[in-house]
């Protein structure tokens, strides 16, 4: 919350979304409400029911045409809001890929996925970004244009990565994605090799499902950037479902 209340950009609403959590998130976040009364921080309380559902009740609450999306655990660079408005004056734009960066750490794990994120999320991402081929806006850095979430019916419940299904589900309409290197969030890797395994099941097992439930877009638009580059770069995985 304190990164956002940092940002440049002058327009903009904090909504935080506390999805039935048991570590006294709302506590907290009323606290930093009181201490910053003139901010506009909005907190919404409801049941625990996945990351996707509670995303939609903030896209849902958002009176601005532009939804930056943050994981909790994430820190916002002061101007990344504005790297990411820029791209929406093109009205085929739906969706803006940032640039996410571990924190700094020691442990040999986390340098390790350091050197992974410089590879994979960001050089590869700067490649197929000028081919249209942005396959995932990422959970940490992410701007979405309010009207295309909303036209879809918002991020779905039955994947375990909304995050690259939604990207997948614009672009099979046709939209635009993004990416825009200087948008930069910071977040923590998992410290432990328990946690990490949990995380890359998570990711590859959901990117397994994506594959799967976005598959006919290949009959659909055979020649599309989506079939071309985004499904072949997911295939490997996709027939492992």
């Amino acid at each position: 919350i304190e990164s956002v209340m940092r940002s440049t950009h002058a327009r903009r609403e904090i909504i935080v979304i506390d999805d039935g959590s048991t570590d006294k998130t709302g506590e907290i976040v009323r606290k930093v409400i009181a201490l910053h009364s003139s901010e506009p921080i909005r907190l919404i309380q409801v049941e625990n029911g996945g990351k996707a559902r509670a995303l939609n009740h903030g896209v849902r609450a958002a009176r601005y045409d532009v939804c930056t999306v943050l994981d909790a655990d994430a820190v916002l660079d002061p101007d990344a809001i504005s790297y990411f408005v820029t791209h929406f004056a093109d009205p085929a734009v739906a969706a803006v890929a940032g640039k996410v960066c571990p924190t700094q750490s020691p442990r040999t794990l986390d340098m390790f996925q350091t050197l992974e994120y410089a590879i994979g999320q960001n050089i590869d991402k700067r490649a197929v970004s000028i081919l249209g081929a942005v396959g995932v806006v990422p959970g940490p850095a992410g701007a979405w244009r309010r009207a295309h979430l909303l036209e879809v019916g918002g991020f779905a419940t039955d994947t375990l990565v909304e995050d690259q299904d939604m990207t997948l589900t614009l672009l099979r309409a046709g939209r635009k994605v993004a990416y825009e290197e200087r948008a930069i969030a910071y977040t923590e890797t998992p410290h432990s090799v328990k946690n990490f395994l949990k995380q890359r099941f998570r990711w590859v097992y959901g990117t397994m499902q994506c594959f799967w439930k976005h598959k006919r877009v290949i009959v659909e638009r055979p020649f599309s950037s989506m079939t071309l580059i985004v499904i072949v770069l997911i295939f490997p995985l996709g027939t492992l479902c």
